[in-house]
This record gives structure tokens, C-alpha cells and sequence, in this order.
């Protein structure tokens, strides 16, 4: 699958959520402004992450004057989020796009397709974060710095394509099982 096609079918699945047949009952804000339907099978969520970077260099140079100190602002990361439910409130969606980093373009971090048809089972199919370690588990909101550590840009996955199965077995028990192409459509940027 494509990242343009990915890219439609979400844009698709957006455009069905807010021109269904019902009308938009609720605007507000809850973790992001949001749309929702008078049925409540269609909600349109949107967010946005920006994470600017200070950054000042001290030269110091011995017997020449010329070396200046730098001070600089940057963008360290700065994301849109679309998100929301169509049809049903178990068929769920996220589009997420960043537009900063070391490319200057725009580059889809997340695009896929969630189906919870039970607690316990739970199918996702499209681009999304492989969670395989301790600090995959807490998405890049919610640390202190811009990047997580060494360890897991070496050994963690990151993002791929593929399809998930999970869900919620008893209380604290989890489990997910993945396909996915790691190695060729590989992501290694930290959250």
C-alpha cells in the first residue's frame, strides 16, 4: 500500500465523516477541536504539536575575536493531527503529519485505520508506531525532551506499514501482534 493511497483513503474517510447524513451537533475542544454528529457516528477531531528549540553555542577561541557566539530558534518538531471516528464509533482514524525536522517537505508519520469490534480484539491496518520497548510506550507529548534516547533510536523499530491485531485480554494484560514491512518502509525518527 502506498503512502498516496494511504493518504486517500483517509482523506476519503474525513471527507465521509463530516458531510454524512447527520448533522453536526457538538463543536469544542477536548485534546484538540473537534466535530461530532447529532448521532455520534461521526466525529472530526483535529490537533497540533509544535515544539519549539532554543539554542545558543559558546566560542570560545583563544586570541582570535572573530569567533562569535550563535544563538538560534528552530522548530523541533511541529505536527497536525486529524483523527476521529466514521460510520460507528469503533471505526476510528488518525492522519498525522509533520512538517518539520530534517526534510523540508511534509512527511506522514501516521495514517491508518483502526476497527475495535471488542475490548479484547481490535484490528489496525495502514502506517503506526511499533511499540516494542518500555519508552515506545509514551508518545513524544508526553517527555520532558524533544528525542528519546539512544537506546531506543538503535533498537526500537519506530513506524512502519502493516497490519495490527490487539486488544485487552484482563486488566493490566495487553497483547499485540503485528505484520509489518520493518526494514524497507522503515521510519527511524523517535515518535
Amino acid at each position: 500500500m502506498g503512502k498516496r493511497s494511504l493518504f486517500g483513503g483517509i482523506v476519503i474517510l474525513v471527507l465521509i465523516g463530516l458531510t454524512g447524513p447527520a448533522l453536526v451537533a457538538d463543536i469544542g475542544y477536548d485534546n484538540g477541536f473537534y466535530f461530532l454528529t447529532d448521532d455520534q457516528n461521526y466525529k472530526f477531531k483535529f490537533n497540533l504539536q509544535i515544539q519549539p528549540r532554543h539554542q545558543y553555542t559558546f566560542k570560545e577561541r583563544l586570541g582570535d575575536r572573530s569567533g562569535l557566539d550563535e544563538n538560534s530558534f528552530s522548530l523541533a518538531r511541529l505536527r497536525t493531527y486529524f483523527d476521529g471516528h466514521a460510520m460507528s464509533p469503533k471505526f476510528k482514524y488518525r492522519l498525522t503529519v509533520e512538517y518539520s525536522g530534517t526534510t523540508e517537505k511534509a512527511a506522514i508519520k501516521d495514517g491508518y485505520v483502526d476497527l475495535n469490534l471488542y475490548d479484547f480484539f481490535k484490528i489496525r491496518v495502514g502506517q503506526f508506531y511499533l511499540g516494542i520497548n518500555r519508552e515506545d510506550a509514551y508518545a513524544a507529548t508526553g517527555l520532558q525532551t524533544v528525542t528519546g534516547s539512544i537506546v531506543s533510536d538503535h533498537f526500537g523499530i519506530g513506524r512502519d506499514l502493516g497490519l495490527q491485531v490487539s486488544g485487552d485480554i484482563i486488566n493490566n494484560l495487553t497483547y499485540y501482534t503485528f505484520i509489518t514491512n520493518i526494514g524497507y518502509h522503515r521510519i527511524r525518527s523517535w515518535c
